[in-house]
């Protein structure tokens, strides 16, 4: 079965495979148990998926730089941008040390929604205005959405060790797949499984490509579409609504007929 792959340090759940007895006093000692919470602990680094959304805040930089509409309220604009990645522009009437300078006075994740809020100060009117404002903008954004993509990581690796033992266990037919096949969970599992693709470095073609053709993109790997969707919804309406989600998240609405898994 694979497993998700992210670009991270020697996971923990490796290294509870090679010896853990410690030697001191003169005897061995085994460690204090080891929970799920420590067995899905590592070090994850979502390089990949800031250069994404880096360079998307770049390209917007660039392209609107001369035609955007200055009577419009940038962190409005900046929001609609970026809804694809779940990235909110939150206009804040005050401003902090770093606000003055860049922008951008903090970023924060939602524990349930996993929305990135990033607090923009009221110097965020001029970023269409200055050249010297974008580049800070964009120095300051890159060293802080890293960070809050990892909370994002976390999330989706706890959710994915919990469903690799829930497929070991349990899942079949007849028991256990019908919780994947409501309209609520296609939705966000659609979501997540373009998260986990993007955390792997790929962008909407990549991921286009690999949900009809996994064979297409074989550095990747989504473990919630590739054990459970493809496995036991293959050639049903389910997967069908699944990729439909999943392309409305990326293009905008799809005629489903147009969609052939390979």
């Amino acid at each position: 079965m694979k497993e998700l792959k992210m670009k991270r340090y020697k996971s923990v759940f490796d290294r509870l495979n090679e010896p853990v007895n410690t030697f001191y006093n003169g005897e061995y000692h085994t460690p204090p148990s080891r929970t799920s919470e420590f067995l899905v602990e590592a070090v994850y680094r979502p390089d990949k998926y800031v250069n994404i959304v880096y360079n998307h805040l770049k390209s917007i930089l660039k392209i609107y730089n001369k035609s955007f509409k200055y009577g419009e309220l940038v962190c409005e604009f900046l929001t609609d941008k970026f809804k694809e990645f779940n990235i909110i522009f939150n206009y804040e009437g005050s401003f902090n040390s770093d606000g003055r300078k860049y922008a951008i006075n903090s970023m924060d994740t939602g524990v349930n929604s996993l929305t990135i809020t990033i607090q923009c100060s009221p110097i965020i009117d001029q970023l269409f205005l200055s050249i010297d404002l974008q580049k800070l903008f964009l120095q300051y954004f890159k060293e802080l959405i890293g960070h809050e993509l990892i909370h994002r990581s976390q999330s989706i690796s706890i959710k994915n060790y919990t469903l690799q033992k829930y497929i070991n266990k349990y899942i079949n037919i007849a028991q256990g797949v019908g919780y994947y096949a409501d309209k609520a969970e296609l939705m966000s599992y659609a979501w997540q499984i373009i998260e986990e693709l993007r955390f792997q470095g790929a962008y909407d073609m990549d991921i286009l490509e690999y949900i009809k053709d996994i064979g297409k993109h074989p550095g990747y790997s989504c473990l919630i579409y590739e054990e459970v969707y493809l496995k036991y919804y293959r050639n049903t309406m389910i997967i069908n609504r699944l990729i439909k989600y999943i392309y409305e998240y990326l293009k905008g609405n799809i005629n489903i007929n147009e969609i052939y898994l390979k």
